[in-house]
């Protein structure tokens, strides 16, 4: 399992008073074994308790999203030999006079 940042999906605007942020990771999967395997998955966007402060799920690759708890889980089956791919992105749009970062 090998995880990263997508440079070219993270994209930076601004909306008039607020700026936006997005963000995407890709999440590489590859089974070595010689049988399938069934593989749980879970990633975390984040969440805001400020209400000036919005978070927004943009791409889930087929993920079940918890709005409340800001996860994202996967089931995946697998096959030997197998390598799959998953992408999630998020936005998180802010005042302009309070930078938001995401390490």
């Amino acid at each position: 399992v090998q995880r990263e940042q997508i440079s070219d999906y993270r994209e930076d605007k601004t909306l008039g008073s607020k700026v936006e942020k997005t963000y995407a990771w890709e999440i590489a999967l590859r089974n070595t074994k010689n049988s399938p395997v069934r593989l749980r998955v879970v990633e975390q966007i984040p969440q805001s308790n400020d209400e000036d402060i919005r978070v927004e799920a943009q791409e889930l690759s087929g993920g079940e999203y918890n709005e409340q708890t800001g996860r994202v889980e996967w089931i995946v089956e697998l096959p030997p030999g197998e390598t799959r791919k998953l992408t999630f992105a998020y936005s998180i749009r802010s005042p302009k006079n309070r930078p938001i970062t995401i390490n």
